[in-house]
């Protein structure tokens, strides 16, 4: 669809312009202009006087206008304490909706812990190797054991970040990428002490 129909459609639908848009019930984020090649080539159906259907096509050409819807679900991904609100809902529906969106908020965490104790386990074998030389795989298999438990009894993502770490900046004015910072700051906050052939981590 053309740029000016879908505007033409919009104004019919909407002559106020006030209405809330979707996309399959999503919200959405952003409009832009893209080639028409990228994230999958253009999909363009062909259409007859009366707007039937007659063919399709694939463009590789050129750019398009894509509309990006967002989801509350994504949203949720990126900030699990998202507040949401349930309007002019039936009370059986609202509550089938909560359940949904505490299910989200529970996966997302669950997600978003897996992947901070995954750079969290990385981070404890590099500095246990720096620390301590050369190890074996049975030692290195019992750091990340330790480290794991560690992480789950005293961590989590939602862990803050410092605000001199959050804001630091390298010599060449550069940002460091977040895993870079998270480093930063448990360099600050855990101790590695080895006890026999045992890691043990603590919390400052």
């Amino acid at each position: 669809m053309k740029t000016k129909e879908l505007i033409r459609l919009l104004q019919i639908a909407d002559p106020s312009g006030e209405g809330e848009c979707c996309v399959d019930n999503e919200d959405i984020e952003s409009v832009y202009t893209s080639e028409a090649y990228w994230n999958g080539c253009l999909q363009v159906f062909k259409r007859d006087l009366n707007h039937r259907i007659i063919g399709a096509k694939f463009v590789g050409s050129g750019n398009k206008v894509v509309i990006q819807p967002l989801s509350i679900e994504y949203s949720i991904l990126n900030d699990t304490d998202l507040p949401v609100e349930f309007i002019d809902l039936s009370p059986l529906r609202q509550t089938d909706l909560e359940k949904l969106v505490q299910e989200w908020r529970d996966q997302s965490n669950q997600i978003l812990n897996d992947v901070e104790k995954d750079s969290f386990i990385k981070y404890i074998l590099k500095r246990y190797k720096m620390m301590f030389g050369e190890t074996t795989e049975e030692q290195e298999d019992k750091a990340e054991f330790h480290a794991s438990v560690f992480f789950e009894l005293n961590m989590s993502h939602k862990d803050k970040m410092p605000e001199d770490i959050l804001k630091m900046k390298l010599n060449d004015g550069t940002i460091p990428s977040w895993e870079e910072r998270k480093c930063k700051q448990w360099d600050r906050e855990i101790n590695l002490v080895l006890e026999g052939t045992d890691l043990i981590l603590q919390k400052v």
